[in-house]
This record gives C-alpha cells, structure tokens and sequence, in this order.
C-alpha cells in the first residue's frame, strides 16, 4: 500500500475517532455526566489528542506502527465511550430509541482491544515501530490473542445480559464473576491485560534503552520522563480519591495529565521536534517540584508558629498568613536558582558547562586587546562548549 493511502486511512480513522469522542460528550450532557465518572475526560482526551498524534506520526512515517497503535487504540476507545453514552441515552429516554442494548453490549467489550494497544502494544514498539529483538515475537502474539480471547469472552457474557442496560453500563465489572468458561476467560483476560501494561511495558522500554544510542536514546528518555510524570499523577488522583483530600475537579485534571504527557512526549520523540530539550525539561521539573516542596514545608512551619506566638494577642491568623506568604515569595527566586544550580549540575551537564565556559570566556574578553588571541579564544569555547565538527571565524576587511 501507497505512502498517501496509508495517510488517507489514519485521516479517516482520526475523523472517526473524533467525530465519535465528540457525539458522545454531547450525549453526556442529558446523561448528567454519570456514565464513566472520573474516566470519561480521559477518553476525550485519547478520543481526540492521541488521534492527533498518530496522524501527525503517519504522515511522517507511515509504516510505524506507533502511530497506528495510536490511531486504533483512541478509536476503540472513542467507540466505546459513544456507545456507552448513546445506550444509557436511549435507555433514559422516554421516547423508546433504539439500539440501547446494541450500544450497551459494545461498550463491555470494545475497551479491552484499546487498552492492549494503548498500554501494551505501543510501549513494546516505541519509537521505530519495530519489536526490540526477535525474542519479543512471539510474546506479542501471545498478548495479541489474549486479548482477542478477553473481548470475545466479555462479548459472550454480556450477550446474554444485552436486555438489561443498566447491568452492562453502570456495572461491567460484575460480569467477570459469571461462573461459565466465557466469564472466567474474561476476568483472567481483563487482569492480564493490566498486568501485561506494568510489566512487558517497562521491560521491553528497558531492553529497548540498553541498546540503544544517540537519538535513539533520547528517544526513550522523552517517553520515560512521560510515563514517571503520569505514574506521579495517576498516584495522587488515587491518593485524593481514597482520602476524599481532592474534589473531582483537580482528580479529572490528573487524570488529564497523566494521559496528555506519554502524547506529547511520543510526539516529541519521534517527529524530533525539540527533542534535544530532554536534559532541560528533566532539570526543569526537578528544580520546581523540590522548590515547590521546600517552600511549602517553610510556609507551614512559619505559618504554625506565627499562629502560636500571635494566638495570645489576636484571634485571627491572617496576620500569620499573610508573613508566610512573604516569607515564601521573598525565598522563590534566590531558592529556585540554588536549586537550579545543582539539578542542572547533575541532570543537564553540557549546558551547565556550556554556561560555564561562556561566562569564562565574557570575563576574558573584557581585558583582552588582541584580535588573534580574541579569535583564538573564541574558537577553543565554542569547541568546548558545542563540539562543532568544524569552527571558522570570519573578519571584516580593514576593520579591527
């Protein structure tokens, strides 16, 4: 198949994926958002980024399969979210639509094939869309029909259930109990999957990382600050959510987040775009989440013993407050450069010597008269600084 039919296909299949994602965040609003919870931003963010990303891939590389995992995977995804939405629509309406049983079965079994290519299958073929080695064969095919067995055991089960709409949306999780061979593939089938996600996942990105250079290997190292930053997010939605220390706003946002960064960073990756920003972006988070944490413990030891030596002579706290909140903006700046210092020393080396040997060469230049020692000095930095395969220095005729 030709380059621009394989473009056309992943156009059509993103138009599909958001035409879907759409359709069913207009049928959450009659629904009153009680469909899916907290899991229904997740599937408009991969109903309508991740399609995004694929096409993007695919017109670059048409024959990697990250992007079509992409493009797939948000498409199921966007099916069942749809359907989901549309049966308890019709199932809520008066007027008798039809397919809301149609709809309801689809939707019990329609994710698991978008979670193996989104969790599992994309991870193990991360960047090139080739398998890490030829070992990784026949691991794939084993997942791949798993989870076929899984979906056609969830589509067996829920058949005989497809009458009652109320049992299959608003609780799925009940038919991977159903005692028959069909129900036991399922619930072993819907474990595995997750299983297969944090385990052959990592392994096949860490055998990936161990062979791997140059390019390649920052590659990877956009893809695994991704997934770090998504597991810390998914960590505290879970915390949050078990605590009752967040509402759902803040939860749907993690959530969001979790999902919004392995996208951008795949995209970075493979289409190369900034991607030697890898080092800085890693400095970067690092820095502001110790600072973020350091002046968060300051503001509330300040704050506390404000509050305990001012509680004899006034009731209220904000004169407390507000002096921590001084206290806090006045450390941010000379806090964040210390910090900055020290990350970049350890997680971005080069450009930490790049500065260094710049600002070396500025105290330099300002007492040195000569043009050739100046010229000199100018080409020894700059081979210090970047590595350039060759440096020229151009002068003016006549001119000093």
């Amino acid at each position: 198949m030709t380059a621009t039919r394989l473009i056309k296909i992943a156009v059509a299949l993103a138009f599909l994926s958001t035409a879907c994602t759409v359709a069913a965040f207009v049928l959450m609003f009659p629904n009153d958002f009680k469909v899916g919870e907290i899991f229904w931003p997740v599937l408009i963010l991969v109903g309508t980024a991740y399609p995004f990303v694929g096409v993007r891939i695919v017109s670059r590389e048409p024959r990697n399969l990250v992007g079509w995992f992409m493009l797939l995977g948000a498409c199921c995804w966007a099916i069942d979210l749809v359907a989901q939405q549309y049966a308890w629509f019709a199932f809520q309406s008066a007027s008798g639509l039809p397919g809301a049983s149609f709809g309801a079965w689809l939707s019990t079994w329609f994710w698991p094939l978008g979670t193996a290519m989104l969790l599992i299958l994309m991870p193990i073929f991360f960047p090139d869309g080739l398998l890490p080695s030829r070992r990784w064969g026949p691991i794939v095919v084993a997942v791949v029909v798993v989870v076929l067995a899984t979906a056609v055991g969830r589509a067996i089960v829920a058949w005989g259930f497809r009458d009652d709409v109320n049992l299959l949306i608003m609780h799925q999780a009940d038919l991977q109990d159903d005692p028959s061979l069909a129900g036991a593939v399922a619930g072993l089938g819907t474990a595995f999957t997750f299983l297969a996600g944090v385990t052959l996942a990592p392994i096949a990105v860490i055998a990936r990382w161990r062979a791997s250079t140059g390019v390649r290997r920052l590659q990877i190292r956009w893809f695994v600050s991704a997934v770090a930053l998504s597991a810390i997010c998914v960590f505290a939605q879970n915390v949050g959510y078990l605590t009752g220390a967040v509402n759902g706003l803040v939860q749907a946002i993690l959530v969001l987040a979790a999902l919004a960064f392995p996208a951008l960073a795949i995209g970075v990756a493979i289409l190369r775009y900034r991607l030697y920003d890898i080092d800085r972006v890693v400095s970067r988070t690092i820095a502001y989440a110790v600072v973020t944490a350091a002046l968060l413990i300051v503001y509330l030891v300040v704050n506390l013993g404000l509050t305990t030596i001012l509680s004899s002579v006034a009731t209220s706290n904000s004169v407390a407050v507000a002096a921590s909140t001084l206290v806090v903006a006045a450390l941010f700046t000379p806090a964040r450069r210390r910090v900055q210092r020290v990350v970049d020393r350890r997680f971005d080396r080069a450009r930490y010597d790049a500065e260094r040997t710049t600002a070396a060469f500025s105290e330099r230049l300002r007492s040195e008269v000569d043009l050739a020692a100046v010229a000199d000095d100018l080409d020894q930095t700059v081979r210090a600084a970047i590595a350039p395969t060759s440096v020229n220095v151009w002068l003016r005729a006549g001119e000093r």
